[in-house]
């Protein structure tokens, strides 16, 4: 979508999909709404994180919820401002990009371990859609849970904010020392867990018009 033809008064939808095993369970649903809250906030935040500056932190606007679907087929849909979709389809870029990494890492046999390989074996043998996801979703955390992707990771985040002139954003993130930081630092940490955990799940973000 043309992402230019919005403004901070008109709304847009925030989509997150995903073929998720049927095992889900509401616990990890919680979480994955709860990182996308995260992701949103952290959006927000970084339009203009020197409000944080201030000795009383601002209240960040929650998002609207237009349409969930729980099951293996999931679906999160939210009603968000218009003024923050050019950061959000950055945030999705460095979903997408972890993920990419991740998979990358686990093609190239470094992270697999033995029982790994066997369940993936298994469930690629006996065509079980579930467990072969369980085994695609327990591999990337395993990646993404790496000192060299947590730091891939970091870089990424920076860049993409500083690319979109979110260069306070960028300086602020997690552990950042400063006027704010408890603030900054919280709402920053959240944020770069929520890009972690969706690309650990492989959630597919865009954005499109109301």
């Amino acid at each position: 979508m043309n992402v230019a033809i919005l403004n901070r008064t008109a709304a847009a939808h925030l989509v997150a999909t995903r073929k998720l095993p049927d095992d889900l369970s509401l616990t990890e649903y919680g979480d994955l709404v709860d990182m996308i809250r995260a992701l949103h906030r952290g959006a927000n935040w970084a339009i203009d994180p020197l409000m944080f500056d201030t000795v009383v932190a601002p209240r960040l606007p929650e998002a609207r919820l237009v349409r969930a679907q729980y099951g293996s087929d999931w679906v999160l849909i939210l009603s968000i401002s218009g003024g923050i979709t050019g950061v959000l389809l950055s945030l999705a870029k460095v979903v997408r990009e972890m993920t990419e990494s991740a998979n990358l890492q686990l093609s190239m046999g470094g992270i697999h371990t033995a029982e790994v390989r066997e369940r993936n074996a298994n469930a690629e043998k006996t065509e079980a859609e579930t467990e072969l996801l369980r085994v695609q979703i327990e591999e990337r955390r395993r990646a993404l849970e790496t000192h060299d992707l947590d730091r891939e990771l970091r870089a990424a985040l920076s860049k993409a904010l500083a690319d979109h002139g979110l260069e306070a954003a960028a300086s602020r993130l997690e552990p950042f020392k400063g006027p704010g930081a408890v603030a900054s630092n919280g709402i920053s940490r959240a944020l770069i867990r929520a890009i972690r955990n969706l690309s650990i799940y492989d959630i597919q973000l865009s954005i499109e018009e109301e």
